[in-house]
């Protein structure tokens, strides 16, 4: 059984829905990101004069992050995202199936343009020819399990419409599978994001200052590495 056929029983509280609040936060981030996206180009163009390819994957990055909220926006508004299955038209359900699976490309996209962009970061600072072949190989794997959760996506059904529209000749996995799928990407994300956030101790343990700076440094660098990863998405 799927979305588009699940009968829901009646909620308590009525027809209430919580997607403007949805749209509210999600758009007071996106100014964030863009905010300190553009301040930080500004800092690299007219400044410091070394705008880098981590500068130029963060505003890639920036860029997919409007088109997720663009989506997150349509599915609140025509797809009746932030209110109960229960009170959804038909054509609500298709457009909020067919918006969604967009955006869980975009996701991924996202993730992983952002997790890029901080290793190209660190490789601007890092000389060691060891520490730099581990951050190139990071970026590799980012970039292959990022177009294998894509690909799986594209291949959720067949014809891929399926997925948001009833064709009862057409192949999809199940929910149960689709659900692994984001489990799987999601624990994936989740270490990257460990490992990230780890780096910074590896390239600051050797640096002549105190104990108690070099372990504020170390913090303070890897809550950045886990605060991107919330802060744009």
């Amino acid at each position: 059984m799927t979305f588009l056929d699940y009968e829901f029983t009646r909620p308590d509280g009525g027809n209430k829905s919580q997607g403007w609040a949805l749209l509210s936060v999600c758009w007071a981030l996106v100014t964030a990101a863009s905010v300190t996206t553009v301040l930080r180009v500004f800092v690299r163009t007219q400044l410091t004069h070394n705008m880098g390819a981590d500068d130029w994957v963060m505003v890639l990055c920036l860029f997919t992050t409007w088109l997720g909220a663009g989506m997150i926006t349509t599915e609140i508004i025509q797809g009746g995202l932030g209110r109960h299955g229960y009170y959804l038209q038909p054509d609500q359900k298709r457009h909020f199936l067919a918006v969604g699976w967009g955006d869980w490309i975009q996701t991924f996209v996202t993730l992983a343009l952002m997790k890029i962009a901080i290793c190209l970061f660190l490789l601007r600072i890092v000389d060691a020819r060891k520490i730099r072949l581990v951050l190139w190989g990071f970026i590799g794997f980012i970039v292959l399990f990022t177009l294998t959760f894509i690909a799986l996506f594209l291949a959720i059904c067949r014809p891929i419409r399926a997925y948001w529209t009833v064709m009862p000749e057409a192949h999809c996995l199940t929910d149960l599978q689709i659900q692994y799928i984001t489990l799987a990407q999601g624990v994936l994300s989740a270490i990257t994001d460990l490992i990230l956030s780890a780096f910074p101790y590896f390239f600051l343990r050797n640096l002549h200052v105190s104990r108690r700076t070099k372990v504020a440094l170390v913090v303070l660098m890897g809550l950045g590495a886990m605060y991107a990863h919330v802060f744009l998405h």
